[in-house]
């Protein structure tokens, strides 16, 4: 199957949602590629399958991700740095 074989979200028995990164991006204009591709990854496994991918669910993990760089990058530049930062998202 290729993408171009998919007409209007539909291929035989398979129904598709597709998102792009530009989606990410385009609710947080400053994010680079590569973040929006790691947000990408995030949602795909982390996201609520009772919900599944909307809207609300990429701007909770957008902020999410910004907020656990924004820590990681102070805990990285403390003194009292924990031994062991790595954790179960």
């Amino acid at each position: 199957m290729k993408i171009e074989d998919i007409k209007d979200g539909v291929y035989g028995d398979l129904m598709v949602c597709v998102w792009h990164i530009n989606d990410i991006k385009h609710q947080n204009k400053s994010l680079t590629d590569k973040q929006a591709r790691e947000i990408m990854e995030l949602l795909i496994h982390k996201h609520d399958a009772n919900i599944g991918i909307n809207w609300t669910e990429i701007d909770y993990w957008t902020n999410y991700y910004l907020d656990t760089k924004v820590v990681t990058l102070k805990n990285s530049h403390s003194k009292n740095k924990p031994q062991n930062t790595s954790r179960d998202v």
